[in-house]
């Protein structure tokens, strides 16, 4: 029995795994909304395990992205330097959730190259 829940778990984590996708931020306007698949590249919404990428490939400038009213989840969230281009999720409506999860991996935020790792 003990054999079968080990088993279990590492088909788990490597169904996780291979269903997590990099998927990158294409506007380049301000005031986008995060849950509009044709924003990022590939085109669909980041969801839990996914890697989602704001890059700063638009210039200098500070961009507002828009969460839904449900809020949005990702596995890790990968933002430029801010040096670059800053982005502001949801400022006037703090009240919505961004939430992290990366399935039993730990979630991990990563800024101009240093990454936070969560949980």
């Amino acid at each position: 029995m003990k054999k079968l829940i080990i088993l279990t778990t590492c088909v788990l984590v490597a169904c996780t795994a291979a269903f997590a996708t990099d998927i990158t931020w294409t506007q380049t306007v301000n005031n986008a909304t995060w849950d509009i698949a044709g924003n990022w590249d590939p085109s669909q919404v980041p969801a839990a395990g996914d890697k989602a990428i704001l890059n700063n490939g638009y210039g200098s400038a500070t961009y507002t992205l828009y969460l839904p009213f449900d809020g949005a989840t990702c596995g890790e969230l990968d933002l430029p330097d801010a040096s670059s281009c800053a982005f502001r999720i949801n400022p006037w409506h703090p009240a919505r959730d961004f939430t992290f999860d990366n399935g039993v991996a730990n979630a991990k935020l990563t800024t101009g190259g240093d990454v936070l790792t969560l949980g």
